[in-house]
């Protein structure tokens, strides 16, 4: 699926420039429901230059989404971190363009699945700028310069769906375009890019057809039929049919994934920092009653949720705090002396029959032999085994990363009844912390 109408392999694009570092370029499709749950093969963005001076370096990330990226579910997210996913370099030069091609190997049993759990019939896919090679600031007051960045391409025929195309945009304030999910049909005229974004998606469907099996009328006859077609018959299934899908609930993080943590908690615990007050005329007093509600994992949801309650407390204010979160466990053979040595160890690898491994070719990581990146600890464990059994010293390691996370601190009436959770679209994940009134 795409929008685009140019081709990934070579044509004439736009440069958005001037998006920032945290923005996102995303596209909706809808699938007809009986295609539907389908498995992401492979995702592609086209990321390019407009004539730099310097090479640009360009941290990213890819997200996945069941339904719309505003409100459907986030089923998948992986981030460029030049060991695993290297991160997009583009030397100095004239207008230059890169193919972004992600996909999981067919035999990791870890796959990006769609189910339509979200029932709109529908998957995104995004692309997100997390580090550009040269952001001065949040990149609001002085854009990233267009001769030392690489952007987000769209193609230059026009805008083939307003309503598919999909742009997540920071927060800028007053004089910026407005904040967090828009679609181009939404967003105003002066900040939608003029064609489509080059993304597109590669899927499969994994419908199950029915199976036959056989079925006896009674009349000491049986045929091979389908279990609709037997009971329509009036006839008894005398052996087993294919079963049916189980719905499977899923936890709110993956087994074994430590729950996110803050760094202020782990390191001196919380406590309430001066933030960026939306605050109404007031001063603290005995009958106020102070709560710090969050972490928010988005600006656009702390934001929604700070317009809603600001007409119902006495004074309120927004934080950001760094947090780390557990983004998997990776296995890997330490880094050889130098890149003959690991060669010669990978061409061990394949000739006992192992496919899925990385030689790392530049960074911290440089020689070392990557084995596979798994969500879930137990596969990464399985994994460590499998190659240990093979004679090889594999090391196992989580990662992690800081991301920001959002709070809102209020003051409120002690006999005010307010409940918060009631203006939250979704509590998941959110606490109410007492904190010394401000």
């Amino acid at each position: 699926n795409t929008y685009a109408s140019e081709s990934f392999a070579g044509g004439t694009y736009l440069v958005q420039a001037g998006f920032v570092e945290g923005e996102i370029m995303a596209a909706r499709y809808t699938l007809p429901a009986s295609v539907f749950p389908i498995r992401i093969d492979l995702i592609e963005a086209l990321i390019g230059t407009a004539g730099t001076t310097i090479q640009t370096t360009t941290q990213w990330s890819v997200l996945v989404w069941d339904g719309p990226p505003s409100t459907g579910t986030l089923v998948a997210s992986y981030s460029s971190d030049d060991v695993i996913l290297p991160h997009i370099v583009i030397p100095p030069g004239p207008a230059q363009a890169v193919d972004v091609a992600f996909s999981i190997d067919p035999g990791d049993p870890e796959q990006i699945f769609i189910t339509n759990s979200s029932g709109t019939n529908s998957f995104t896919i995004g692309f997100r700028i997390d580090q550009h090679q040269s952001q001065s600031g949040t990149g609001c007051i002085t854009p990233p310069p267009q001769n030392q960045n690489a952007f987000p391409l769209t193609d230059n025929t026009g805008v083939a769906s307003q309503t598919g195309n999909w742009i997540y945009a920071f927060d800028c304030g007053v004089f910026g375009c407005p904040a967090g999910w828009s679609t181009f049909q939404s967003f105003p005229a002066l900040c939608t890019p003029s064609g489509d974004w080059m993304l597109q998606a590669t899927w499969t469907s994994f419908t199950c057809e029915a199976q036959t099996g056989a079925c006896c009328d009674g009349s000491a006859e049986c045929f091979d039929l389908t279990e609709a077609e037997c009971l329509n018959i009036g006839g008894a299934c005398w052996i087993a049919f294919a079963p049916k899908a189980q719905e499977v609930s899923r936890p709110p993080s993956d087994p074994g994934v430590p729950a996110l943590v803050l760094l202020s908690e782990r390191e001196s615990g919380h406590s309430a920092q001066p933030g960026n007050a939306v605050a109404k005329p007031g001063s603290s007093s005995s009958d106020d009653v102070c709560l710090s509600i969050g972490p928010f994992q988005t600006q656009s949801d702390m934001r929604a949720t700070l317009n809603s309650l600001s007409p119902l407390v006495k004074r309120i204010q927004y934080r950001d705090e760094r947090a780390t979160q557990s983004r998997g466990y990776w296995v890997f053979l330490a880094a050889l002396k130098n890149r003959e040595e690991a060669l010669g160890v990978a061409r061990s690898l394949s000739a006992k029959g192992v496919r899925d491994y990385y030689v790392v070719t530049a960074g911290d990581q440089l020689n070392t032999i990557s084995l596979g990146l798994f969500r879930e600890q137990a596969n990464a464990e399985r994994r460590k085994a499998e190659i240990a059994a093979m004679g090889f010293d594999p090391k196992l390691i989580q990662r992690t990363e800081e991301l920001p996370v959002y709070w809102i601190d209020l003051a409120r009436d002690r006999n005010s009844n307010l409940d918060w959770r009631s203006h939250v679209s979704s509590t998941v994940g959110l606490e109410e912390r007492p904190i010394d009134c401000f």
